[in-house]
């Protein structure tokens, strides 16, 4: 029993006294009886939602930092704390989904975002005159494998360079590029840098901030060939204004079937609503970030997940599958080196996802590391 579902059981202690205190007060005595059978119809379904209806449900096991986000002024969110972090995701039947580990460091140097991130290859005979940033979402992070498992760490031990990965679980393409532009555009140090940036087609959508973790990301509006950064997305787009109004109706997502129900509806509504620029949107950050690179001399990898399911959701019912491959063409003419995920391994191979969760294995980010290895340093 979490501590928000506690929370609903104490509220609704508190209404009944104060329903039993105005007894003697007609008036007020019926509003808070209103309130109370309301209050209380919620918590019953919010029961019945909780233990028996709701699908797919697990719960994730850690020490004090697993959760604990805070805020961040350039891609909106991070883990509050750098250190160790152990990790379980259990399923309802107590299934053991995976058990790690997750070693995130904070972000230091001159050129410093005060990010927390997670650890990359930082071998003791590795080339210091180049570095390898790897950007993207919880498939960068390495979600539900070890530290060394990650393909960004595999990756810089196969070509014995430095990596830095700043996935992170819920990042899309605005972040890749809010990082980008404010870490390493700007900053010289020598170092010959290439950055690798795993693309999944639900990207373009998070850039669009159409989800409920996206309300406090970086929102950028596309005005012609130009990129705009209009500030938090909580302020700018509505779509993230109407998740906002979801959590408080949900009582900051104390009632789970009312967050529930209105993502779906606010989400899915958005989704529906994608317009050619979000995609233009997405596709120029990539662009700028390939100009700024190749002005340096660095390098810009994308993998592309090409034919990837997530959990067997078709992306192809949302997003214009034809209009993402014309735009990875584009980016190739640019410049931009592209791996596409079935080079590396077979997407169709369901034992390269992990059980249950959907993340790809330590056995699949071994066969993309080696894959990149080749690519970028001809190991």
């Amino acid at each position: 029993m979490d501590i928000k579902f506690i929370f609903l059981l104490g509220v609704t202690v508190v209404l009944w006294f104060i329903t039993r205190l105005l007894r003697k007060r007609k008036g007020l005595h019926s509003f808070m009886v209103i309130i109370l059978s309301i209050f209380i119809t919620l918590v019953v379904i919010e029961t019945a939602y909780r233990f028996f209806l709701k699908k797919n449900a697990f719960t994730m096991k850690s020490n004090k930092n697993f959760g604990a986000y805070t805020g961040n002024p350039l891609t909106g969110f991070m883990i509050a704390e750098a250190g160790e972090m152990p990790v379980a995701k259990i399923a309802r039947n107590g299934d053991t989904i995976y058990n790690t580990v997750y070693t995130l460091i904070a972000d230091s140097g001159k050129n410093s975002i005060g990010m927390n991130h997670r650890i990359g290859y930082k071998g003791n005979n590795a080339n210091d005159s180049a570095e390898l940033v790897f950007l993207g979402c919880s498939i960068t992070y390495g979600e539900g494998i070890r530290d060394s498992e990650t393909f960004a760490y595999k990756t810089g031990e196969l070509c014995g360079v430095p990596s830095a990965n700043f996935g992170f679980s819920g990042f899309g393409t605005h972040q890749a590029y809010a990082i980008y532009q404010n870490k390493y555009k700007d900053y010289s140090d020598h170092k010959h840098r290439t950055f690798i940036y795993s693309f999944i087609p639900d990207h373009i959508l998070r850039a669009k901030c159409i989800y409920p973790w996206n309300i406090n990301d970086p929102f950028y509006e596309l005005s012609g060939d130009s990129l705009i950064l209009k500030g938090k997305a909580t302020a700018n787009s509505g779509v993230a204004k109407q998740h906002k109004i979801v959590r408080y109706l949900s009582l900051i997502n104390s009632f789970t079937f009312i967050t529930d129900i209105g993502t779906a509806i606010v989400s899915g509504k958005a989704a529906k609503e994608i317009q050619p620029a979000d995609y233009d949107r997405a596709f120029t950050m990539l662009k700028n970030i390939q100009r700024s690179a190749a002005s340096k001399q660095d390098k810009l990898v994308v993998i592309y997940w090409d034919k990837y399911k997530w959990k067997e959701a078709d992306d192809e019912k949302i997003l214009n599958r034809p209009l993402i491959e014309q735009k990875i063409e584009e980016l190739k003419a640019a410049g931009v080196t592209i791996l596409k995920a079935s080079e590396a391994f077979d997407v169709n191979n369901n034992s390269l996802f992990i059980k249950g969760d959907g993340h790809p294995t330590a056995e699949t980010d071994r066969l993309l590391a080696e894959k990149l290895a080749k690519l970028i340093c001809n190991k």
